[in-house]
């Protein structure tokens, strides 16, 4: 189980993640859209509380990569982290391209700390997906970001089945051309490998996230004790009855 929430969300219906197809779609000109991507290692505090995290050209969750269905995608991938990287789109097809899959050890060799790596792959389908590291738990640490394929202009559309108004549906249509993804991240005061550290001492995975980040921004507010039992339900309060002495910690 991931042990982030992390989905990209459509503000409209539209657009929906689906498979490629190749059943006689009008096919456009394809394109190669670049990216230039640098990864780093630094302070940042997307919550107001400051910790190490990766960042992609300065910030966290990295650039949209916005393309077309059909488009060639080439990431150029730059390390200059301290530590061995990759990243993997998640739910893309790669078809043909298995090399950019971005799994270290599986398709790819990791990318060490100043080194480069070039991700090139179609883009047969369209919707929301989104990409991350695949090297040991980085993406806890920030390394992730938004993918967003539009659909072929002229392969049909299911608004007509929304609605029979031509306004409305025009209107669809638009607002598919224009989503905006949303990502919301469970985040955490500790770097992934302070809590690979924890964990095994603990007995337990630490489950309690600090903060939930919409895009990237957030916020924590620590509530005094005696409100947080005050939200307690009867059978949560009987729970903790059983341990002589207990009380909530300070996340709850």
């Amino acid at each position: 189980m991931l042990p982030l929430l992390c989905v990209a969300l459509a503000l409209f219906a539209g657009a929906w993640a689906a498979p490629s197809s190749s059943s006689g779609g009008h096919r456009t000109k394809t394109k190669t859209r670049v990216f230039d991507f640098t990864i780093t290692w630094e302070k940042y505090a997307p919550d107001g509380f400051s910790r190490d995290m990766f960042l992609v050209n300065g910030k966290s969750p990295g650039p949209v990569i916005k393309v077309e269905q059909d488009d060639w995608v080439e990431v150029h991938v730059h390390n200059e982290s301290p530590f061995n990287t990759s990243l993997h789109y998640h739910g893309i097809e790669m078809t043909g391209t298995p090399w950019s899959d971005g799994v270290p050890g599986v398709t790819q060799r990791p990318i060490a700390p100043g080194s480069s790596f070039t991700y090139r792959f179609q883009v047969l389908q369209y919707g929301s997906y989104w990409y991350h590291s695949h090297a040991r738990d980085q993406i806890e640490d920030g390394l992730y970001g938004a993918i967003v394929i539009h659909p072929r202009r002229r392969d049909p559309k299911p608004f007509h089945l929304i609605s029979d108004d031509s306004d409305s549906v025009r209107a669809m249509e638009r607002a598919e051309r224009h989503v905006h993804p949303l990502i919301l991240y469970d985040f955490l005061h500790i770097t992934s490998e302070k809590k690979r550290d924890i964990t095994p001492r603990a007995g337990v995975e630490i489950s309690c996230y600090d903060s939930i980040l919409f895009n990237g921004k957030g916020r924590v507010k620590c509530l005094p004790e005696k409100e947080l039992m005050s939200h307690l339900s009867p059978f949560q309060q009987a729970g903790l009855a059983l341990v002589p002495g207990a009380k909530l910690t300070d996340k709850g």
